[in-house]
């Protein structure tokens, strides 16, 4: 009768070994996970942060690209363009499109345009 206790003892200390040991596994991956994604949200909020402080050198990039734009806008004529390389188009090259032009090319292209 006592080696059968004692059997049964052996058993269940295995099989608590083994459940304490799956259960500290589990905690294990469980800790790990939580201290990635606590590291990601870290990483993510100082990255939003270098963001926000970077928004106004863009937009002053940009509005100053847009002063320039309209200075060179403003102040194109045909001589100026001419420096640039661009040529003056005579009226009798330019082919406007109609809407059986652009029905031929659904006929032809087989889309609806």
């Amino acid at each position: 009768m006592n080696t059968k206790i004692s059997n049964l003892n052996i058993a269940l200390n295995g099989k608590i070994k083994t459940g304490i040991n799956f259960l500290l596994l589990v905690f294990l991956i469980l800790s790990l996970t939580y201290f990635y994604f606590l590291i990601q949200t870290i990483f993510n909020v100082v990255s939003g942060q270098e963001l926000e402080a970077e928004v106004p050198r863009f937009n002053s990039f940009l509005q100053e690209k847009k002063f320039e734009y309209i200075y060179l806008k403003n102040g194109l004529n045909e001589e100026k363009a001419e420096e640039y390389g661009l040529i003056a188009l005579d009226d009798s090259s330019i082919e406007y499109i109609t809407r059986d032009s652009i029905g031929f090319l659904s006929n032809h292209y087989g889309e609806n345009l």
